[in-house]
């Protein structure tokens, strides 16, 4: 995945507008972490917004099922 992801994340066109984009779903964290890295070496990491329960502005509702 880490090959295929950097290929996809680094594309830009010519003048650097037309980007591919996409939704990363983990549990642990790590593969987020580095779509991360690989966003900040191509310039993009004001593209990268996390979701999650703790320490970000964006949070999902997680409801408990009983």
């Amino acid at each position: 995945m880490h090959p295929f992801a950097e290929s996809i994340l680094s594309f830009a066109d010519e003048t650097g507008r037309k980007r591919i984009g996409g939704l990363v779903l983990e549990v642990k964290g790590d593969f987020c972490h580095k779509i991360r890295g690989i966003l900040e070496r191509h310039g993009r990491l004001g593209d990268y917004v996390e979701i999650n329960l703790t320490d970000s502005p964006y949070r999902y509702n997680r409801s408990l099922m009983i």
